[in-house]
């Protein structure tokens, strides 16, 4: 544990002040929703606040130390960081035709470069530059051809599939198919 951190908590007679600014992640955004969907009442509900205190602090220490790291090396993403990542990606389906740059995107979503990435990564499973090339060739399907939308969901389908499996979905049928 962080030695600051270890202090505050041994500090049992509170003569130490301790305070970190900062966003709560996910994890702890989804502890909040439980405890409003929890209707239970009396000594159930006292255990179920007391267990979910300690799981809400474990989290925030997981956040804290999470922060102590460089922007390379955090893995925790908050609702700020989702949105902005959300943002960015609306923003690459509005501006194709321009070909945004990893610097352009950052910027305008108000992260870094590795945050950016990281959260494409973690939200869309793919890198940003393969989110764009996928969202061109997309508008370019949609705007440019005849295809249907089921043949050009197939045609998407096909190619996740294939990366995932790295077959494609008749040949991993015809594999796994029991006659």
């Amino acid at each position: 544990m962080e030695f600051k951190l270890r202090d505050a908590f041994l500090d049992v007679k509170a003569k130490k002040e301790f305070y970190h600014k900062g966003f709560y992640s996910l994890k702890i955004a989804d502890l909040f929703r439980e405890n409003e969907e929890f209707k239970v009442s009396n000594f159930i509900r006292r255990i179920f606040l007391e267990a979910l205190t300690m799981k809400m602090l474990a989290y925030e220490l997981e956040k804290y130390e999470d922060e102590l790291k460089t922007d390379k090396q955090q893995r925790i993403l908050t609702h700020y960081e989702v949105r902005a990542i959300k943002k960015a990606a609306n923003y690459i389906e509005d501006h194709i035709s321009r070909n945004p740059s990893l610097e352009e995107l950052s910027r305008y979503a108000g992260l870094n470069k590795n945050k950016l990435q990281y959260g494409f990564q973690l939200l869309f499973h793919t890198s940003v530059h393969t989110y764009l090339r996928e969202t061109r060739l997309k508008k370019t399907l949609l705007l440019n051809t005849n295809l249907s939308i089921s043949e050009i969901s197939s045609y998407f389908f096909s190619r996740i599939f294939k990366e995932k499996y790295e077959m494609s979905p008749i040949k991993f049928r015809k594999i796994n198919r029991k006659p």
